[in-house]
């Protein structure tokens, strides 16, 4: 039953990103490369902290590794940047497609039909209630895509060092899943709202 709701909910996303999949797709590949760019600094520290154990630490080793944690921070937060643009854009252009789609029902429904609906709640529609699609589109596909890599490279890196360090992370996993499933809920329930408006000026 959960997984079916998660289907549908995950189909109803995608639905609205029809026609732009692409700028969609792109989003999340830059996302999952910010995401592995993001782990380098952590990385050189560490490479950094071996120099000072093995005894071998230089003046020229210790500011290769650091020039090289800074290059990474900057071509995560580039990336980054890239995606969220991407996402915006393919964001408001659905967005805009939506508003444009439902003032067109708006403009061929009979008159009755409109006159019974206040400014406040048309107002509700075409801003509102559409506007709320914009976080899961613009923000959760990308950078859920991102923090979905993030925790699977973190083990894997933990694993490498120490495997009772791996063990030790996964306890905070049953947490963050039970915030992730609060927030798909009001997700879905904002998107079914939507679906349900449509529907019933289709009709």
């Amino acid at each position: 039953m959960k997984d079916e709701k998660k289907k549908s909910w995950m189909n109803a996303l995608y639905a609205y990103a029809e026609g732009e999949k692409k700028r969609m797709y792109l989003s999340v590949v830059l996302s999952v490369f910010s995401v592995a760019a993001g782990l380098m600094p952590f990385y050189c520290m560490y490479a950094m902290l071996c120099l000072f154990v093995a005894g071998t630490a230089t003046a020229a080793g210790i500011a290769k590794w650091c020039l090289l944690a800074l290059l990474a921070y900057a071509v995560k937060i580039l990336l980054f940047s890239l995606s969220t643009g991407v996402s915006h854009a393919m964001a408001y252009t659905i967005l805009e497609a939506l508003r444009l789609r439902l003032a067109d029902r708006f403009l061929h429904a009979p008159l009755g039909d409109v006159e019974n609906h206040s400014i406040g709640e048309i107002k509700s529609m075409m801003v509102d209630k559409i506007e709320n699609l914009e976080p899961p589109l613009a923000h959760m596909i990308p950078e859920g895509a991102g923090h979905i890599v993030l925790p699977i490279v973190s083990i894997l890196a933990l694993l490498c060092l120490d495997w009772r360090l791996a063990l030790a992370s996964l306890v905070t996993f049953p947490l963050l899943h039970g915030a992730h499933v609060q927030d798909q809920r009001r997700e879905l329930f904002e998107i079914r709202q939507i679906r349900k408006l449509h529907e019933q000026h289709h009709r």
